[in-house]
């Protein structure tokens, strides 16, 4: 359960928010997860104070920066994630017409003229088209906010996942979007009408998405299935930096007779020495063990004493034909009971990069043992250019085909895509890059 503060409760199980966060917080007790069905592990509801109920996104109403916040905390997903993200992107955005020459497809790209790139501009195109590509490969969807004026779509702006909820209906229909900055202790919710084709709306939000798992309110990324191995590679690492931190390495268990160091004649007896002879008996003994520690320590320890022997006598009393107690070395073991783990974490791996739907090659990133040719990345990257990229492009770039088209700056026949380069032989082309 989620600890709210400044709440005066209203009836049972429903509290007024006494702070800015303008809305009520119902115990619910089932709360809608990524798939919006119910769930035990739910925290709470929101509803707003202009009584929009709002859609939970995931089981804390948080689950993109929970997405988030699980990539970041791995060692191979953010690479290969944001391999995913460039090659949506490609080198640049363009304009293109498609015509048909026989069974094949033909784009003709189009210049940008000065009106579009001041849209563009105006928009912050260059960091909206960033955060658009990571919130498809984190969350499977896009939403923009639009205010129109008398001449089309006066401005757009990118509103991120983690800052927007659906309004939660019996239907499933969206009428509403509810947008605050942060969904854990949120303030100031506002609402803005889903988009309507039928309506004529000031301002509005329209939502472009990969709808292939989850839904109606929110969608599920593919990779996002793999988070168990995920996860399960982010605690590996720490497991075994922690081991190794706060774990005992002892090599050697070193056992001294009771009073072996102290050096008496055989008629002495230490119990029936003076203070003064018992204290410098002590005194010396002590010096003796320092000694032979050092010197111990000294010819086993460092890399230039690999695989030295220890060489030692000992004392047998003849008339019992037993050893006489001496100094035991008995070397340790040091096992960290970690070999399975480390299969684990390898495994995770590759559950990881399966899940992620990309070759770790083309995201700079080089496995131990798996080397790819250079053929084998140039015909992987053409592979996934021509098969990965084209609906999440789609996705991607209809927010501005959009706008650009209401505003009359391109007609229904430009799209908008990506500029891609493909490395090729220099025989075909003497830069080794072609573009497409």
């Amino acid at each position: 359960m989620n600890k709210i503060t400044d709440l005066k409760e209203i009836k049972k199980g429903i509290y007024e928010v006494q702070n800015d966060a303008g809305g009520y917080y119902l115990n619910s007790g089932a709360i809608a997860t990524e798939f919006n069905q119910p769930t035990d592990e739910s925290d709470v509801q929101i509803i707003t104070k202009d009584s929009y109920k709002v859609a939970s996104w995931g089981k804390n109403n948080n689950l993109p920066s929970e997405r988030e916040a699980l990539v970041m905390k791995n060692h191979i997903m953010p690479a290969l994630l944001e391999g995913k993200r460039d090659l949506l992107i490609g080198q640049k955005a363009i304009l293109y017409k498609e015509r048909y020459e026989g069974n094949k497809v033909i784009k003709e790209y189009q210049p940008m003229t000065d009106a579009v790139i001041d849209f563009l501009e105006e928009n912050d195109f260059g960091k909206s088209i960033r955060l658009q590509a990571k919130d498809i490969i984190l969350n499977a969807q896009n939403t923009h906010e639009y205010v129109k004026n008398s001449n089309g779509i006066a401005s757009m702006k990118y509103i991120e996942a983690r800052n927007i909820r659906a309004e939660e209906t019996k239907n499933g229909a969206i009428k509403n979007w509810l947008i605050a900055e942060n969904w854990k202790n949120p303030k100031n919710i506002n609402a803005v009408q889903n988009f309507d084709k039928n309506k004529d709306q000031d301002k509005f939000i329209r939502r472009f998405c990969n709808e292939f798992l989850g839904g109606p309110y929110y969608y599920m990324p593919a990779w996002y299935g793999a988070r168990m191995w995920i996860l399960l590679t982010n605690i590996i690492p720490i497991f075994h930096f922690f081991n190794v931190k706060n774990g005992y390495t002892i090599r050697f268990h070193i056992e001294f007779p009771r009073g072996y160091f102290l050096k008496l004649k055989p008629t002495q007896n230490f119990a029936m020495l003076t203070e003064k002879d018992q204290k410098k008996a002590l005194s010396d003994a002590r010096r003796r063990k320092m000694k032979f520690l050092k010197e111990f320590n000294d010819t086993l320890k460092s890399e230039q004493n690999a695989g030295r022997a220890i060489h030692s006598t000992y004392t047998i009393d003849r008339m019992k034909g037993l050893a006489l107690p001496g100094i035991k070395i008995t070397p340790i073991d040091v096992n960290l009971k970690d070999e399975a783990l480390l299969r684990l974490f390898d495994k995770g791996n590759d559950a990881s990069i399966g899940a992620a739907g990309i070759l770790p090659s083309l995201s700079g990133i080089a496995q131990s043992g798996k080397l790819s040719s250079g053929s084998d990345i140039k015909n992987a990257l053409a592979f996934y250019l021509s098969t990965k990229t084209p609906e999440p492009r789609r996705v991607m770039y209809s927010p501005w085909v959009f706008a650009l088209r209401k505003n009359n700056l391109i007609d229904r026949q430009t799209l908008m895509g990506s500029l891609d380069e493909i490395i090729v032989t220099t025989d075909k082309e003497k830069s080794g890059k072609e573009q497409r």
